[in-house]
């Protein structure tokens, strides 16, 4: 059991390790950005359609579009008033999901880095400890020269 702790423990603070937390990290921050550039133009362009069917529909209402009843409207803006409420519910919808992901991408791609870099550190650590008990030990072993 202890040998299997020392190989996991071994790999987890190994270059190997270290270097593919830093990638997955790297990618994630990547797809982060690219989903900005371009998911983001295409939902503002959404945004922008959705609200002007809110605005169109409260100027023909005279009422904010939370406190319209679509069916008591007159008949040529019952489909347009329904229409516009189910584009705002979709587009905050999207826009929660698309963001979560974004958010999710770039804290985990944030971790993973940071991660990568404690763990670079730690086996920096643990080389340089291990240096100094090989020079530590064979300093031991030396005949001393001096007073006899």
């Amino acid at each position: 059991m202890s040998k299997c702790l020392n190989r996991i423990a071994a790999w987890i603070v190994s270059e190997e390790c270290y270097s593919r937390l830093l990638k997955a990290g790297g990618v994630l921050l990547a797809a982060a950005m690219i989903g900005l550039a371009q998911v983001g133009p295409f939902l503002y362009d959404k945004d922008i359609q959705a609200y002007q069917a809110k605005y169109n529909i409260e100027a023909a209402a005279r009422k904010e579009i939370d406190r319209i009843d679509c069916n008591a409207l007159s008949a040529n803006l019952v489909a347009p008033c329904n229409l516009a409420k189910h584009e705002l519910w979709t587009l905050k919808s999207c826009l929660q999901l698309f963001w979560w992901v974004v958010e999710s991408c770039l804290g985990f791609g944030f971790l993973l880095i940071v991660v990568s870099v404690v763990l670079r550190c730690i086996d920096s650590v643990l080389q340089g400890g291990q240096e100094h008990a090989t020079r530590l030990a064979s300093s031991l072993r030396r005949p001393r020269r001096g007073i006899t």
